[in-house]
């Protein structure tokens, strides 16, 4: 919802510089991944014995995920440095 808000109402900063779209990019991308990487842990579970590309798949989601959160906190927090500055 806040991603449709963002779209809805553009301003007149670039996309690639708002945490908005940051933020909503890192729960996009986390939401659908783990989605997909719990259907295939249940998979490989039910057909096959080795399962540790998965765990593999895990951990790079999380770190990705992590680095799209805190590129939303720095690009906020220049905005706010800039904000107070002015």
């Amino acid at each position: 919802m806040l991603f449709k808000q963002m779209l809805s109402y553009p301003t007149q900063v670039n996309i690639i510089r708002q945490s908005m779209f940051w933020y909503n990019t890192a729960i996009l991308f986390f939401s659908a991944t783990m989605f997909l990487n719990l259907a295939l842990t249940n998979y490989y579970s039910e057909h096959l014995k080795k399962s540790d590309i998965i765990f593999y798949f895990w951990y790079i989601i999380n770190i990705i995920f992590d680095l799209l959160l805190g590129v939303s906190i720095m690009t906020d927090r220049k905005a706010i440095l800039k904000a107070n500055t002015s």
